[in-house]
């Protein structure tokens, strides 16, 4: 795989691409939370448990819708 394929271009560029997405969405989302805190408006309190109750449900439970979303969109 070394030899045939320039291996290390595309390593170099997958982390070139993976490092900006890092940044971008650290940034992002610590604008965001910067705005959460600071700022007073309506329904923040329903929105900071909507935020909860996102991260109470974990990913193997989506797993199924999706799978059905995927196969119905496919055919």
């Amino acid at each position: 795989m070394f030899e045939q394929q320039e291996f290390g271009r595309y390593f170099l560029s997958s982390l070139v691409v993976a490092g900006a997405v890092v940044i971008a969405s650290a940034l992002i989302a610590f604008l965001a939370a910067t705005a959460v805190t600071q700022l007073r408006f309506r329904f923040r309190t329903t929105l900071l448990i909507m935020f909860l109750v996102a991260q109470m449900v974990p990913v193997e439970a989506l797993a199924i819708p999706l799978l059905f979303l995927i196969r119905t969109s496919a055919s």
